[in-house]
């Protein structure tokens, strides 16, 4: 594939009818993946469209990294404006989460700028977590209150990119701040990643949270894994903090760590 690839950076066109012709099945086509490796240093938007034509597949994100990978040789900018020129949200979606994270190891605050900028909720979804993190490693408090300037539906995933980070130097400032998210969508997974921010180092703390979760199949699993993790460093502590709080737990709980 590697001879395909080289083909089609020579003659695209050829490149590609071999590959449509030779593949068989229903199945994503790896020579078409290997035309558009070749293809998308030469004509990065010809490369972009046979990306758009494969199916949902490991093939289809190994074309699609081609094509971002492309786009940052003619620079940034080339980059940052191309998911606004496709109309397929998932196709749109998948570049941001590319761009964001290759972008957000370069210059995480140009990266930002760029996501908030987007009036697309799910594409921005698709990219807060790896820029937030990336903010937060540098700036807690700024990561945070750039996760405010996102459309509601990408303020969960964002702040489960600032959340550990933000943990490890302050837990109650942590536990404070996700409580100001309380109704945003996917506010659970948000719980979620706090709860096991601090569940070695403040396990109270961590366990006391899992009530926060609305869904009580993800609630109840998690209960038994963190109090199980628990458990195995200190069992007299969890079966005494259940006994405590037995009011508000599972009966799966209760049974499980009863004293």
């Amino acid at each position: 594939r590697t001879l395909l690839a080289a083909w089609a950076g020579n003659d695209a066109a050829a490149a590609e009818q071999w590959a449509l012709s030779h593949h068989e099945g229903d199945g994503p086509n790896p020579y078409l993946t290997a035309v558009i490796r070749g293809l998308a240093a030469y004509d990065v938007n010809r490369a972009s469209e046979l990306a758009a034509t494969m199916p949902r597949s490991r093939e289809r994100g190994e074309a699609m990294d081609a094509v971002t990978r492309a786009l940052f040789v003619q620079g940034a900018d080339a980059a940052m404006a191309f998911p606004a020129t496709l109309d397929d949200p998932d196709l749109r979606g998948g570049y941001v989460s590319m761009i964001s994270d290759r972008l957000a190891r370069k210059d995480a605050e140009t990266a930002a700028t760029w996501l908030a900028s987007m009036n697309d909720g799910e594409a921005q979804r698709r990219g807060a977590r790896t820029i937030a993190s990336a903010l937060a490693q540098k700036d807690v408090r700024e990561a945070s209150q750039w996760v405010a300037k996102l459309d509601p539906a990408a303020q969960a995933e964002a702040a489960r990119g600032v959340i550990v980070p933000m943990s490890n130097g302050d837990i109650q400032g942590t536990a404070r701040w996700v409580s100001t998210l309380s109704g945003v969508p996917g506010y659970d997974s948000v719980v979620e990643e706090f709860v096991w921010s601090c569940d070695v180092r403040d396990p109270e703390q961590s366990a006391a949270w899992i009530q926060a979760i609305s869904d009580e199949a993800q609630q109840a699993r998690l209960y038994h894994r963190m109090l199980g993790g628990w458990s195995n460093r200190d069992d007299a502590a969890v079966r005494d903090w259940v006994a405590a709080n037995n009011a508000n737990l599972p009966n799966s709980v209760r049974n499980r760590f009863k004293k």
